[in-house]
């Protein structure tokens, strides 16, 4: 990156929720800067998981157990319907009895994550839930979470996502690019119980996820959809 391009990254860094065409921009600078430092920045999966145990060390009063990691080209390429052996509702199901594992039995769980995307680059810091159901008079859980919606146009992340892709693509091209672009996810368990400052239980989770992003990127972490963990 040249002078003036790291002096309006920096400049940038420093506005919460900015408007769409600030949010490319900076979405832009983040790519490039990921792009041209990656061999000294934090970027691989392990690298990314140690940061995240640092942080969730540091936090644990809030936090349960350690950052789970969630294979999002397998689910990706899974069945999108019923509850078979290779279905999506089958995956996102283990993956909450890890997160109920870690926390413990209750109503809803919410959840902090981070998604990476093949090359290592991390694409958004966020938060979730999910909540018991019954399915066909068995006990199962939602899943409606943020961290398992496809990337699909006009959605923030995906319109960061598509910023810079070549606009002459087929819906069809740019649909599969969107569905396999996101390769890892990790997530933090959150135990909102433990917390004894008043907050309600969204000013809690929001706080946390404010507090996780930004300490990544102070651990120098590119983020390309940078702005995406902050209210």
């Amino acid at each position: 990156m040249d002078e003036h391009e790291q002096q309006r990254l920096e400049e940038l860094a420093e506005r919460r929720r900015p408007a769409l065409e600030i949010r490319a921009e900076m979405t832009g600078l983040q790519d490039k800067k990921y792009r041209e430092g990656r061999k000294s920045l934090a970027t691989s999966k392990e690298q990314v998981q140690f940061l995240l145990n640092l942080w969730s060390e540091a936090a644990n009063q809030h936090l349960a157990g350690e950052p789970i990691p969630v294979d999002l080209h397998k689910y990706s390429g899974l069945d999108q319907s019923g509850y078979g052996e290779n279905s999506m509702n089958r995956f996102i199901d283990g993956v909450h009895q890890q997160i109920i594992q870690a926390v413990g039995d209750r109503d809803t769980h919410k959840y902090l994550w981070v998604t990476q995307r093949q090359d290592g680059m991390v694409v958004t810091v966020g938060q979730t839930s999910f909540k018991k159901v019954l399915h066909k008079g068995k006990e199962s859980t939602s899943n409606s979470d943020d961290l398992f919606k496809q990337l699909k146009r006009p959605s923030g992340t995906a319109s960061m996502v598509l910023w810079h892709y070549p606009s002459d693509q087929t819906d069809a091209e740019i649909n599969e690019y969107l569905r396999t672009y996101l390769k890892w996810a990790w997530i933090i368990p959150v135990n909102l119980d433990r917390a004894t400052d008043g907050e309600t239980d969204r000013q809690k989770i929001s706080r946390l996820e404010t507090k996780l992003g930004d300490y990544l990127i102070r651990k120098d972490v590119p983020i390309l959809n940078f702005y995406s963990h902050r209210a």
